[in-house]
Parts: C-alpha cells; structure tokens; sequence
C-alpha cells in the first residue's frame, strides 16, 4: 500500500493490523522518533480509524529495523483479555462483558494471576475497585520480592 496524502514520501509499505499492546525495545523506540518511515507512517495516520491497531505492527514488520520481526504472526500472550465467545478457554468472565470483552471482577483475579501476559485488559475502577486492589497489591509484593536491595517498611501499604 502506499502511504501518500498530503505529502510525498517515495516508498512503499505493506500496512498490518493487530494488537495496540506492544514490548518494545529502546532501539526500535529510537527508530518510531527518528526514521523518516516511522514519522511519515504517524503523520498518514492521523486520518485513520484506530491508529494504534495498525502503526506498531506495521513498524515490527519492516525488515532491518531494529528490534523487529519481520515475520511475526498473530500467536502472542502480551495481553490478557477474555472474550466473550471464548469462554470455553477461560472460564468465563466474572465481572461483566462490555462489547464482548470482559470486564474484570473478582472471580478473575486467579486467572489474571496466573497469566504470563504483559498487560490485562479491562478493569473498571468504580465498579469492582477491590479487583484492581488486590491485584496492585500482588504485582508490589511479587516486585518487592524479586528486589536485590533491601526492602523499606515504607515501601508496603
């Protein structure tokens, strides 16, 4: 496809889709600030629906860049997310779904918990505000755990 509106930028890109959820490392970061593709590709999407669904995926799949994977496929655990019709797989959803997309509650912190997923996706603070508590809570203890100095009184709630 190529990314041509207001102005000219003389190469061609194949645009992905995917996740808004990315990991990325300090050099591919520095290529998004400073490579002529990357700012001409946000530029040129500044008109689109959802941005975000398709400007990282397509970066990561440039070959060269640092960082990237040209040959990436759609396997990936970066976020938890439990869909509504895929309750099989998860067990359900213990909150409520909001367009097919759980919401968090209670009932799903054991299995946010033993997800290896980077991010979560959804919580709704006003109404399951214990949900969020106790899995702050867990992620401070599991970090404070794996701290190589030593932990200060002040550091718990």
């Amino acid at each position: 496809m190529n990314i041509s509106g207001s102005h000219s930028i003389g190469f061609l890109l194949t645009i992905y889709f995917g996740t808004a959820y990315v990991a990325l490392t300090r050099e591919f970061v520095k290529f998004v600030f400073q490579d002529q593709r990357a700012i001409d590709l946000l530029h040129w999407s500044k008109d689109t629906y959802s941005p975000d669904e398709h400007f990282w995926v397509t970066l990561n799949r440039i070959p060269g860049v640092p960082g990237s994977m040209p040959n990436a496929s759609w396997a990936g655990n970066l976020r938890a997310v439990k869909w509504f019709d895929m309750e099989d797989k998860h067990g359900g959803c213990h909150g409520h779904y909001v367009h097919g997309i759980c919401i968090y509650g209670n009932g799903d912190l054991k299995w946010l918990i033993n997800s290896s997923s980077l991010f979560a996706n959804k919580f709704e603070l006003t109404t399951y505000p214990l949900t969020v508590e106790c899995l702050e809570l867990r992620l401070r203890e599991r970090t404070l755990n794996q701290s190589e100095i030593a932990i200060q009184p002040s550091w718990y709630f």
